[in-house]
């Protein structure tokens, strides 16, 4: 997740009062490491204010680990039922969707979870290095593209933000440069993990970019 995804999103909770929330359902969360300390604006931003407020959070992954709640593939019919008697009222799903064969078979089973009324909250990159987790299928959408993926669902708002340049990670973190290196010249165990370190110097002076967007399914009439 860039820092700005986590404004976006950050943004919309704040816009929203406990009941239109309901519960918080993260599909694909990872683990607490990743949301609180590697990539720790998540829980700055989007999770810490949540819990603060009272909204309930739950976080599922397909992986069990610390900061994981319910361990659940989306695609398996049994934990798919498991998840929708949570009954949560809005559902984030963030860079999961260039990770899975097909996104438009996992955007079917992630429209199924939103209740009527409800909210999906989905966010991929836009602009972005190939990074297998364990596959990339390199979905780049713009909001059109990715709204277009939820057909029962409404676009309600969208947003590309804006993320760092490689030359100012590097800046920002000098550190980073002889790893940047090393990972660039000696090719990994698993190759995709070497390709990914290679393709992120076409990033050197371009500028990461997310797609977000928010989307409500109708109540029934």
């Amino acid at each position: 997740m860039l820092p700005n995804e986590a404004v976006w999103l950050s943004t919309y909770f704040a816009q929203k009062d406990n009941e239109a929330l309901g519960t918080v359902l993260n599909i694909g969360s990872s683990t607490a490491e990743v949301r609180e300390r590697t990539q720790s604006f998540m829980d700055e931003q989007i999770f810490r204010p949540l819990v603060r407020r009272g909204v309930p959070v739950v976080h599922t992954d397909i992986k069990a680990a610390d900061g994981v709640d319910i361990v659940a593939d989306i695609m398996n019919d049994d934990d798919l039922e498991r998840l929708r008697s949570l009954e949560a009222k809005t559902i984030l799903c963030s860079n999961m969707l260039e990770h899975v064969p097909s996104a438009s078979r996992m955007a079917e089973r992630l429209t199924t979870l939103v209740p009527p009324d409800g909210v999906l909250l989905v966010t991929v990159p836009n602009s972005y290095p190939y990074h297998p987790d364990p596959i990339d299928t390199l979905l780049r959408p713009d909001i059109e593209q990715l709204s277009g993926l939820f057909h029962q669902l409404k676009l309600l708002d969208g947003g590309i933000v804006e993320g760092p340049t490689v030359a100012q990670e590097l800046v920002k973190n000098p550190l980073l440069l002889p790893r940047r290196i090393a990972r660039s010249i000696i090719p990994f165990p698993q190759f995709g993990f070497w390709l990914s370190a290679l393709d992120r110097w076409r990033w050197l002076f371009r500028h990461y970019r997310a797609t977000c967007i928010a989307l409500w399914k109708p109540a029934v009439s």
